[in-house]
């Protein structure tokens, strides 16, 4: 059991602990009063057993109570999809990078330079929850980044590929990633639907017979947490960057798909996978 598990069940328990004992302390006292002593031995078997039941009841009760209602959604409650630009742009403000911000209308660039690159995952509300992007970068501005000596912020509209050579290319950059809620168990939550639906995307735009690598910035500890956890390896030290980050990489390969979904639970039941809307590619960027 993680820390986390304890801790949270342990908190469920004290919760059950409060309500019950008050009523188990109670009904005993009420019992008391009224008989002055138990008369009987196997009537006293039997009250004991009424106040176990009653106090069971009283710790489910309070335990229901308790349960945030942004951790168990209802069912299909979510949707993945490829963002518009008001549901981009709503992605955008929820990120909180201070230096490393992008601009809306850098983000929005990037998106019709490249609409199909970037998927939201939207609640009932309808709010974005989290995002991502899956991007073909030109090899000029690949080669730089990689090495550290431009950052992200520099990234133009004319260094993204376009959607048809994205698809083949050898080498991606995951941008755009961000939580609602980020650090909560709400938000804890949501990141890891976002990863079921990124593999999900993955599974269904790409060809994961051919080599690939994908490349990801931690930008914040929680990003670096999820890459490590997920097998993805230092290419780049944070101290050899212009931005001070470090920078990850994982080689794609059907095995490697398969251990992290393996880590994954199946949110099939939460998360309805919308990708019919992917437009096709603009003119002149076949």
């Amino acid at each position: 059991m993680s820390i986390r598990s304890f801790l949270t069940s342990r908190r469920w328990s004290l919760r059950r602990a409060g309500v019950a004992f008050p009523i188990f302390i109670t009904v005993a006292a009420g019992i008391v009063a009224l008989f002055g002593a138990v008369p009987d031995l196997r009537v006293g078997f039997c009250l004991l057993a009424l106040i176990c039941a009653l106090s069971l009841c009283a710790g489910l009760a309070a335990r229901q109570t308790h349960i945030s209602p942004g951790i168990i959604e209802e069912p299909r409650a979510l949707v993945a999809k490829v963002c518009s630009a008001a549901e981009l742009r709503e992605a955008n403000e929820l990120a909180h990078y201070g230096r490393d911000s992008i601009p809306n209308t850098l983000a929005e660039a990037w998106r019709e330079a490249s609409p199909n690159s970037f998927v939201c995952l939207i609640d009932q509300h309808p709010h974005v929850v989290a995002s991502f992007g899956i991007l073909g970068l030109s090899a000029s501005f690949l080669d730089q980044f990689l090495h550290g000596r431009l950052i992200e912020s520099q990234l133009t509209a004319a260094d993204l590929l376009p959607w048809s050579q994205t698809l083949s290319q050898e080498a991606l950059y995951i941008s755009g990633v961000v939580v609602r809620d980020a650090g909560s168990p709400r938000g804890w939550r949501w990141a890891s639907i976002m990863m079921w639906s990124m593999l999900v995307y993955v599974r269904t735009f790409f060809d994961l017979t051919k080599p690939r690598r994908v490349y990801a910035l931690a930008a914040t500890p929680e990003g670096e947490r999820i890459l490590r956890k997920l097998n993805f390896e230092i290419y780049t030290p944070a101290e050899a960057r212009l931005d001070h980050h470090n920078l990850y990489y994982l080689s794609v390969t059907p095995e490697a798909i398969s251990r992290i979904d393996a880590r994954l639970p199946d949110y099939s039941h939460l998360c309805s996978i919308d990708f019919s809307t992917v437009h096709e590619p603009a003119a002149g960027h076949t």
